[in-house]
């Protein structure tokens, strides 16, 4: 998981993003983002806080995200992870110590994109 193929994006400690981010590549955030992400891999360090829905391929959690995740393959959310919302994901790894508030489901890939963010 996580492998650099077509570059990546990083959102840096004490850098704020208020808006959507949309990219064909990956992302680490270790600053905070208010917004959508759509990405191919997504990892949230442990400095690192999302306020907004979360959709990749893959996403690994160690900081912060309070929306719903959508991952279409791997979600890994390790100790130190916070995720308050609904997940939803094909393969799913929880280390002891995390925390999830909210539903955790299977990912259905025949839902529609606007089903997927309720996460119903």
């Amino acid at each position: 998981m996580m492998e650099n193929k077509h570059g990546a994006l990083m959102v840096g400690e004490g850098v704020t993003i208020n808006g959507n981010i949309e990219l064909k590549a990956d992302i680490h955030i270790y600053g905070m983002v208010h917004g959508e992400i759509h990405a191919q891999d997504v990892f949230v360090g442990e400095s690192g806080h999302v306020h907004g829905l979360i959709m990749a391929e893959n996403i690994q959690i160690k900081g912060e995200v309070e929306h719903n995740l959508i991952a279409r393959q791997t979600l890994i959310i390790k100790s130190s992870g916070r995720v308050k919302g609904d997940v939803a994901y094909d393969t799913l790894e929880i280390e002891s110590g995390d925390s999830v508030e909210g539903k955790l489901e299977k990912h259905n890939p025949k839902k529609t994109i606007a089903q997927q963010k309720d996460i119903e």
